[in-house]
């Protein structure tokens, strides 16, 4: 009985102690992983006709989600960590109009969201290629260039 209490909570702890630890270049723990890729065979399971409905939109999230992750791995060989402002909005607004839309909400808060998680997709693959080496916490597609002019003017 003991031993189930620790395995249990050994797991949460390690993942609240990441989160806390302030060092967020890491890659998320496996579990995280995960659930996440679960996520969207749930949602599909308990809305199937909404998830038909809004594939494009789900497709074009997913593809934003799992592009920029692959182009960072393709060129430094792990995963970028750059929590841009952009990828932060973007996880903002998807993921609270993603909990209206299956609320029972309308779907044009969605679909305004989408292409905000589109772009900043995009911003991370131009980070990314513009880069010579691998950088966490890039605030800005802006500042990596301001910071590569300035380097190169000294």
């Amino acid at each position: 009985m003991r031993t189930y209490e620790v395995a249990q909570h050994e797991a949460p702890t390690k993942y609240y102690q990441y989160l806390s630890s302030g060092d967020h270049s890491r890659v998320a723990p496996p579990r995280v992983v995960r659930l996440r890729s679960h996520l969207p065979r749930c949602h599909h399971g308990l809305w199937p006709d909404m998830v038909r409905r809004e594939i494009a939109f789900f497709i074009a999230v997913l593809v934003s989600c799992v592009l920029p992750p692959l182009v960072a791995f393709w060129k430094f060989s792990t995963f970028a960590s750059y929590h841009t402002w952009g990828a932060k909005l973007a996880a903002l607004v998807v993921g609270g109009s993603a909990i209206v839309l299956f609320a029972g909400g309308p779907p044009w808060l969605f679909h305004l969201a989408v292409p905000i998680s589109v772009l900043a997709a995009l911003e991370e693959m131009a980070i990314t290629l513009v880069l010579p080496e691998r950088q966490a916490n890039v605030h800005s597609f802006w500042h990596v260039r301001k910071a590569h002019r300035h380097a190169e003017s000294q």
